[in-house]
Order: C-alpha cells, then structure tokens, then sequence
C-alpha cells in the first residue's frame, strides 16, 4: 500500500469517527400567531434516546427566516427544537440584535431527514412575555 492510499484512509477514518462528514442544510419558516417571528433563535439539540449523537445547532431567526450557516448543519436524526422569539430591535443604538421577547423556550420534537431539510416551525399562541421594571426601579 503506498503512502498516499494509507494516508487517504486514515484521513477518511479521522473524518467518519469524528462526525464532521454528513451534515445537511436545513432552512425554513417560523411563526407566532400566524405572523412571522421578526427576529430570535431556535436550538437545536440531538435527542441521544431516539439514537442522534450528532451536533446540536443555534439558528438565528431574521424575519421569519432562519438557515444553517458556516458549513454547519444537521446530520437527521430526531432533536429537540428550543425557539426564542423577540420584536424586531429598536431603530438606533442598541446592546442586542432583538427587541423585547414575545416567546420563549418554546420546546418541540423534529425528525428531520437525512439530507437537506427545510422544515417550517408554527409557534402556538402562549401567555405573554412578563416584562419587570428596569434595573434600579420606576423613576418618579
């Protein structure tokens, strides 16, 4: 065996035991009350007792939308969607690329292909987001 087809298989061994070969795409939709999110995050975290141990992901949600980025993606499997949705930011400076929440934690169980996967969240309606006084108190 020469160096070149030893050092190929090796390589290839390194890429299958540490699961960076297989990851997919996933895009989609998401909505809150039939609208969409304006801004937010979904994460998603592979469910190790339906089998996944592949990556978990963090999503950013940008006007209904959100899609793998980076090279990053899925590898199928069953995982656990967190989804966090807030109002679109504020005009001007600002510490945060969201405005205040309209949902939180909102926890759902995907099964996703295999391959290149677009997959459409709708947010249930839930209680609203309880927002208390800034810090230091209500100004008089």
């Amino acid at each position: 065996m020469s160096r070149l087809q030893c050092g190929c298989g090796w390589a290839l061994l390194l890429l299958v035991a540490c699961g960076c070969g297989g990851q997919y795409t996933i895009s989609g939709t998401v909505t809150y009350d039939g609208k969409p999110v304006p801004c937010g995050e979904i994460v998603l975290t592979p469910d190790p007792e339906k089998g996944n141990s592949g990556p978990g992901l963090l999503l950013r949600i940008e006007d209904g939308h959100y899609q793998t980025v980076d090279q990053r993606g899925q590898v199928g499997g069953a995982y656990s969607a967190r989804i966090s949705g807030y109002k679109a930011p504020e005009p001007g400076p600002s510490m945060s690329r969201c405005g205040y929440p309209i949902f939180v934690d909102y926890v759902v169980a995907v099964e996703l292909p295999r391959g290149e996967a677009v997959h459409d969240f709708v947010v249930p309606p839930q209680q609203p987001v309880n927002i208390g006084p800034p810090i230091g108190g209500l100004k008089k």
